[in-house]
């Protein structure tokens, strides 16, 4: 599958490309593993690219979230944050 690289949601010209979306607009929806690009423009001025690729279909549930915990002791050096973590399961078949 070829993907353009040379600007996810700007065309060559510096307008949003036509595949461009908004986002307020409708959720996206993958319908398959997806490359997607996005860029943020004020006025005239666009951001730098930024690109995730999403698998659809992964083995993997998360299974735990451990989101801000109680404020370790006062003589303690770490913070609430260092014990924050996402638990993920493999349920698939390979490693």
């Amino acid at each position: 599958m070829g993907h353009r690289r040379w600007g996810g949601p700007r065309s060559p010209s510096g307008t949003p490309s036509a595949s461009a979306r908004a986002a307020t607009e409708d959720p996206v929806i993958l319908e398959g593993t997806t490359i997607l690009r996005a860029r943020a423009r004020s006025g005239a001025v666009w951001s730098a690219l930024v690109e995730a690729r999403y698998e659809v279909d992964v083995p993997l549930r998360i299974t735990e979230i451990h989101y801000h915990p109680a404020d370790p002791p006062a003589d303690s050096p770490f913070q609430d944050e260092d014990f924050e973590f996402v638990e993920v399961e493999n349920f698939g078949e390979e490693p």
